[in-house]
C-alpha cells in the first residue's frame, strides 16, 4: 500500500449500503439541463453527501468526487488530486492535466480557466464533478477562485455539485442570480415523514407511520439525529430524549451520554483506537487497534454507525466528520497525555509505513515527533516541489523548531526552496546558510545543490547581479571538482546555471568557453525536462549574446525538431517558441520573429503560463527598433510596461533603455536623454555589464545626434575597456560601427572607413548580422558613408536589406545605395529598378514622362496636385485636368512598379526620397557641399563625385518642356562651376597625390565633354 490509498480516499465517492432513495430530490437533481451547478448546503448529518452519492449510484453516472480538507491549504495539492481523479476516471487519457507549478502562478486566473476547460474535455460526457465538505477548506484558500472557474467553464455535457454545511460563497452569488447554479438547502434536505418511513423499513424498526411521525417531530427532519436514536433504541420505539431540532453541536453530548457508554467494550475500544486515523483500511486497523476482528468495519457500516465506505474494490472507510470530531475530542478527554501520544505515534507510523506522508506528518506534528517529520521531509521534498506543492513543504517545515532546521543543511535548503515563491529573500538566506554549512562539512553534493538553487534564484528574480561575483568564484572552485559530479542532471544544472551567471555578470571570463563546452557535452545525457530547458536556454542565450552564429543555428535546428515532437509540455513549448523568436531577431528574420512572438503569447494565454511574456514582448520591440518601424515598436512597448515586476530591476532597466531607444529613433533627444539616465540608474543597481554597454552605445548615438562626436567616443571607449565583455562579438561589432559613425560625423572619412572595415571583418569572420543596439537611422548614415568610401560588398548590402536601413538624407547618398528605383537624367532619362533598366513593352505616353519630369524638378516639397494638372493640361477645364492627372498617376505608378514611389502629402505630389534616387538631386547636393567646404580633401571628394555623375544635359529628349529646359540650364551652370572649382583645387596642390590623380582624370573627361558640346569658358 502506498499513497494511492490517500489519493483514492480524497477523490472517491461514497459507496452506500441500501440508502434511502429520495425520489423528490433525485427529480430536482435530474430536472435541470446540462451545464447546471448545484450548491447543496445544510447542517452536518443532513444527508448532503449521501444524496449526491445515491443519485449517482442509482443512475450509474460517472463522477469525479473531491473531498476538501486541510491538505487544500496548498493550492497545488488541489490540482494534483484533481488530476489524479481524472487519471482514475479516464486512465486512457493521453494528456495529463497540468500541475500548479510556479510558472503558472503569475497567470493564476488563466490557469484556473484553462485547467477546467481541459478537465471537462477529458472526462466522459455526463460526468459530475463533486466538491464535498467545502466547509472544511482552510483559510485562506484558493477554493473560492477554483469553484468560480469550475462553474464558469462548466459545459452542457457535465454537472457540478458543491456540498457544504455553509451557505453559498459570495464569489458564487452571480451564478445563483443568473440561475446557472441551483441551491438545495435545509428545507429541501430535511427528511419528510414518508422518507422516515423508508428509513425505518431499511433499519428494520417496527412502528410504521406513527413511529416515522414521532421521529420527524423529534428531529425536525434531521436524519443524523434520527439515526443516533435508532442506533440507541434498536428493536424498541423512539424515545423523546433527543432535544427538539437537535443541532450538530448537541451530537457530542448525545453520543457521550447515550451511545458510547451503551455499546460493548470491544466496539468502544475500536472507536477510540481508530480515532486518530483520517481513514481506515483493514491492514491499518490491524496495526493500530487491539481489535483483531476487521470484519467489525463492515458490521458497523451495516449498522449505520456513521461510517462511510469510499472505494469499492479495496475498501477505504472513513468516519462521518461529525463522528470523527466527536471521537477525537473524547480521546483527548479520556486518555492520559502519554497514552494519547502513544496512540498518535502508532497511528502515524502505520500511515507512514504505507506511504501516507501527509497524514503521518500531521500526527507527528501533534506529538512533536520531530525526527520522524525530518525523515519524511527529506524523503518527500523533491517530489512535492516537482508537483508545485511548495506550501505543503513549507507547512511541514513549520512544524519543526527553528533549531532543528538550522542544524541540518538539507532542511535549511528545502526551507529555502519552499519559500522561493512566497518569500524569495528569506529563501535566499536559508539556501545561503545551507551552502555554508555544507562547505564547512565538506559536503560536495550539498554545496552543488545549494549553489545551483541560489544562483538560479538570482537569475529568476533579476533584482541585481553584483552578488553573483561571489557565487561565480564559488562556482569556479566547485568546477575544479567537476568530474566528481556523478549525476548527469546535477552536472547539467550546475553547468547551465554557471554559464548563465557568466553571461549576466562576466562575458569576458576566461573559462566561459569551457562552460559552453561542458553544456554541449551534457546535452545528450540530460533527461530531466526542467534541467534540459535550463541547459538549452543557457547555451542558446550564450551563442546569441556572444555572436556565435554557427552554434546558435545548430541549437535552433535542434529546437525545431523537439517542437515537432508530440507530448512536449506547455512550459517546454513556450521556452522553445521564445528561443526561436530570439533566433529570428538575431538573424533579422522579422516576419518569423513576429509570428513566433504572436504564437508564444497565444500559448501563454491558453496555458496561463506567462513566465516569458516580458521577454517575448521585448523581442517585438527589438524588431520594431532595429528596422526603424516605430509604430510597431510603440505597440509592443505599450504591452511591455504592464509586465514589469517591482523587484526586477533588470526588467526596469531594459524597459527604460528601450523607451530611450524609441525616443532616439524618433528624434526626441531630450526625452531620450532622461530615459537613458533612468535606465543607467537601474542598470548600475542590477550590475549587468551587457546592458551597461547597450546604454553606453545608445548614449553615443545621442551625442552624435547632438553633434558631439568626441563625447560619443568616450562612451564607446568605456565599452571597449570593459573586460567583462571580452567574448561578446556583437558588442565589438556595434562599437566599431559606432566609432565609424563618430569618425564620419567628425569629418574624418579615413577613420570612419577604418572602423567600418574592422566591423566588416567581424561580420565576415563570425557570420554576424545583428547590429544591436545601434540606432537604425544612424546605422543607415554610417553604411551610406561607407558606400561612398568604396566599402560596399555583399555584407554591406545585406545589412541594408536585412535591417531596412535608410540614409539620413537621401540626396546625400550616391547611386551605390541599393535603391528600389533610380532615375538617371543626365544625357537622357533612364529608369533602373533593382539594378535592371525598365524596358516597357509598349512605349508610354509622353504625358507620363512630362509628369515624371515635373516631379523631379519639383523635388521637395513637391507640387500641388491642382498646379500639376494645370501645367500638364493647361487647355482642359479643372475637373477634366484632374481626371487626366489621376489617370496619368495610376499609369506612371504601374510603370515604376512600386506603388509608393509617388506620394501625395498635404495635397502635394512628390517622389518618395526613401524609394527613389535621382542623380540630379545628388549632383546638386555635391555641388553645394563642394562650394561650402574649405577642407581640400573633402571638397575634392564632392567635386569628384559631381564631375563623374554629370554625363550630359538633363533629360535632353524633354527639353521642349519649359520646366525641363530651365532646370537643365541650372544644372549646366552648376557643372561649369564644379569644373572651375576642380581646376582651382588642383592648381592649389593641397590634395593627396592619389586624390589629385582621380580628380584630374574626372576634370579631363568633363572638359572633353564641354569641348564636344562647344562650351566656351
Amino acid at each position: 500500500m502506498n499513497k494511492q490509498i490517500s489519493i483514492l480516499n480524497k477523490i472517491s465517492s461514497l459507496v452506500l449500503a441500501n440508502p434511502v432513495k429520495r425520489r423528490r430530490l433525485f427529480d430536482l437533481l435530474g430536472s435541470s439541463g446540462g451545464g447546471t451547478a448545484f450548491w447543496i448546503s445544510g447542517p452536518g448529518g443532513s444527508g448532503k453527501s449521501t444524496l449526491v452519492a445515491s443519485y449517482l449510484e442509482e443512475y450509474h453516472i460517472p463522477a469525479v468526487w473531491y473531498q476538501v480538507d486541510a491538505l487544500d491549504r496548498d493550492p497545488a495539492t488541489s490540482f494534483y488530486y484533481l488530476g489524479e481523479a481524472v487519471r482514475a476516471l479516464v486512465p486512457e487519457a493521453e494528456e495529463q492535466l497540468p500541475l500548479l507549478t510556479p510558472e503558472y502562478l503569475p497567470g493564476l486566473d488563466s490557469f484556473l480557466l484553462q485547467f477546467f476547460e481541459r478537465f471537462y474535455q477529458v472526462v466522459p460526457p455526463g460526468t459530475w464533478l463533486v466538491f464535498d465538505n467545502v466547509q472544511d477548506a482552510p483559510s485562506p484558500s484558493l477554493l473560492p477562485q477554483l469553484l468560480v472557474a469550475a462553474v464558469q467553464q462548466l459545459p452542457q455535457t457535465c454537472r457540478l455539485a458543491i456540498v457544504s454545511r455553509d451557505e453559498p460563497l459570495p464569489a458564487l452569488a452571480r451564478f445563483l442570480a443568473n440561475r446557472v447554479m441551483t441551491p438545495i438547502g435545509w428545507d429541501d434536505l430535511s427528511f419528510t415523514v414518508e422518507e422516515f418511513c423508508q428509513l425505518l423499513d431499511k433499519e428494520q424498526v417496527p412502528g410504521g407511520l406513527d413511529q416515522a411521525e414521532q421521529l420527524h417531530g423529534l428531529t425536525g427532519g434531521w436524519v443524523a439525529g434520527a439515526i443516533l436514536m435508532l442506533i440507541n433504541l434498536r428493536g424498541g420505539r423512539v424515545g423523546d430524549r433527543l432535544p427538539l431540532h437537535a443541532s450538530p453541536e448537541n451530537v457530542y453530548a448525545y453520543f457521550a451520554g447515550e451511545v458510547l457508554e451503551k455499546i460493548d467494550q470491544k466496539t468502544r475500544n475500536f472507536f477510540l483506537e481508530t480515532s486518530q486515523l483520517p481513514f481506515m483500511t483493514a491492514d491499518l486497523v490491524k496495526e493500530v487497534t487491539s481489535v483483531p476482528d476487521v470484519a467489525l468495519l463492515d458490521e458497523l457500516l451495516q449498522k449505520n454507525f456513521f461510517l462511510q465506505r469510499r472505494y469499492q474494490s479495496s475498501a477505504i472507510y472513513q468516519y462521518h466528520p461529525l463522528f470523527h470530531a466527536f471521537l477525537d475530542s473524547t480521546v483527548q478527554r479520556l486518555f492520559a497525555p502519554e497514552h494519547l501520544a502513544e496512540l498518535r505515534l502508532r497511528s502515524a507510523r502505520a500511515l507512514e509505513n504505507r506511504g501516507l506522508a501527509a497524514q503521518a506528518v500531521d500526527l507527528y506534528g501533534r506529538i512533536g515527533a520531530h525526527d520522524d517529520i525530518c525523515a519524511i521531509i527529506l524523503a518527500q521534498a523533491r517530489t512535492l516541489v516537482s508537483e508545485g506543492r511548495h506550501r505543503t513543504l513549507a507547512n511541514w517545515l513549520g512544524l519543526l523548531p527553528a533549531a532543528v532546521v538550522e542544524g541540518d543543511p538539507y532542511l535549511l535548503y528545502w526551507q529555502g526552496v519552499a519559500a522561493m515563491i512566497d518569500a524569495p529573500l528569506e529563501s535566499r538566506l536559508s539556501c545561503t546558510r545551507a551552502y555554508h554549512v555544507c562547505r564547512e562539512r565538506g559536503d560536495f553534493p550539498g554545496q552543488l545543490l545549494c549553489w545551483s538553487t541560489l544562483v538560479e534564484g538570482f537569475i529568476m528574480m533579476r533584482t541585481g547581479f553584483d552578488e553573483l561575483d561571489f557565487w561565480i568564484a564559488e562556482g569556479e572552485r566547485l568546477g575544479k571538482e567537476f568530474e566528481a559530479i556523478e549525476n548527469a542532471e546535477a552536472a547539467a544544472l550546475f553547468s547551465a546555471i554557471m554559464l548563465i551567471a557568466l553571461l549576466l555578470r562576466h562575458q569576458g571570463h576566461t573559462d566561459l568557453p569551457l562552460w559552453q563546452e561542458r553544456c554541449e557535452k551534457l546535452l545528450d545525457r540530460c533527461t530531466s525536462v526542467h534541467v534540459m530547458a535550463i541547459l538549452v536556454s543557457g547555451l542558446f542565450w550564450s551563442y546569441h549574446y556572444l555572436g556565435d552564429v554557427r552554434k546558435a543555428g545548430f541549437v535552433e535546428a535542434r529546437l525545431n525538431l523537439v517542437l515537432g515532437q508530440p507530448g512536449v509540455p506547455a512550459m517546454g513549448r513556450l521556452m522553445i517558441h521564445m528561443l526561436l523568436a530570439l533566433a529570428a531577431v538575431g538573424r533579422g528574420d522579422h516576419q518569423r520573429c513576429l509570428q513566433m512572438v504572436g504564437d508564444t503569447l497565444a500559448i501563454a494565454d491558453k496555458t496561463g503560463i506567462h513566465t516569458y511574456d516580458l521577454m517575448v514582448v521585448s523581442f517585438g520591440v527589438y524588431t520594431g527598433l532595429t528596422t526603424g518601424d516605430l509604430p510597431l515598436a510603440r505597440r509592443y512597448l505599450d504591452r511591455l510596461a504592464p509586465l514589469l515586476l517591482p523587484h526586477a530591476l533588470w526588467d526596469h532597466a531594459q524597459y527604460h533603455f528601450l523607451e530611450a531607444w524609441y525616443c532616439l529613433e524618433n528624434m526626441e533627444l531630450a526625452e531620450s536623454r532622461n530615459l537613458l539616465l533612468k535606465a543607467r540608474d537601474f542598470i548600475d543597481s542590477c550590475g549587468n555589464p551587457y546592458t551597461i554597454a547597450c546604454v553606453d552605445i545608445l548614449h553615443a548615438c545621442l551625442h552624435l545626434d547632438y553633434g558631439h562626436p568626441e563625447e560619443a567616443r568616450k562612451h564607446l571607449e568605456a565599452v571597449q575597456s570593459n573586460e567583462r565583455l571580452g567574448h561578446n562579438r556583437i558588442i565589438s561589432l556595434v562599437v566599431q560601427l559606432s566609432l565609424a559613425d563618430c569618425a564620419f560625423s567628425a569629418k574624418d572619412p579615413g577613420g570612419g572607413a577604418s572602423h567600418f572595415g574592422r566591423a566588416l571583418d567581424l561580420i565576415h569572420e563570425n557570420g554576424l548580422t545583428l547590429p544591436f543596439p545601434m540606432v537604425n537611422r544612424r546605422l543607415g548614415h554610417v553604411v551610406a558613408q561607407a558606400l561612398d568610401e568604396g566599402l560596399g560588398d555583399a555584407a554591406v548590402y545585406d545589412l541594408i536589406n536585412r535591417w531596412k536601413l535608410k540614409p539620413l538624407a537621401p540626396e546625400m547618398v550616391g547611386s551605390l545605395w541599393p535603391w528600389p528605383l533610380r532615375l538617371l537624367t543626365f544625357g537622357g532619362l533612364e529608369m533602373v529598378e533593382n539594378g535592371e533598366a525598365l524596358q516597357p513593352s509598349v512605349k508610354p505616353p509622353r504625358k507620363l514622362f512630362e509628369l515624371l519630369i515635373l516631379l523631379i524638378t519639383a523635388k521637395r516639397p513637391g507640387v500641388l496636385k491642382e498646379n500639376a494638372a494645370y501645367r500638364l493640361w493647361p487647355d482642359a477645364d479643372g475637373d477634366r485636368a484632374i481626371q487626366s492627372l489621376n489617370t496619368a498617376l495610376h499609369r506612371l505608378r504601374k510603370l515604376l512598379v512600386e506603388e509608393d514611389v509617388i506620394l501625395l502629402e498635404n495635397g502635394r505630389l512628390l517622389l518618395n526620397p526613401r524609394k527613389c534616387w535621382v542623380d540630379c538631386w545628388h549632383f546638386e547636393w555635391l555641388e553645394q557641399r563642394a562650394a561650402a567646404t574649405a577642407e581640400p580633401g573633402a571638397a575634392g571628394r564632392f567635386l569628384l563625385g559631381g564631375l563623374r555623375l554629370y554625363r550630359g544635359d538633363f533629360a535632353p529628349e524633354h527639353q521642349g518642356l519649359e520646366l525641363a529646359a530651365g532646370y537643365a540650364e541650372k544644372l549646366r551652370q552648376a557643372w561649369r562651376g564644379m569644373i572651375a572649382m576642380a581646376r582651382a583645387l588642383l592648381a592649389g596642390g593641397e590634395l593627396r597625390r592619389d586624390q589629385a590623380e582621380e580628380l584630374g582624370l574626372a576634370l579631363a573627361a568633363a572638359e572633353e565633354l564641354a569641348q564636344r558640346r562647344g562650351e566656351e569658358w
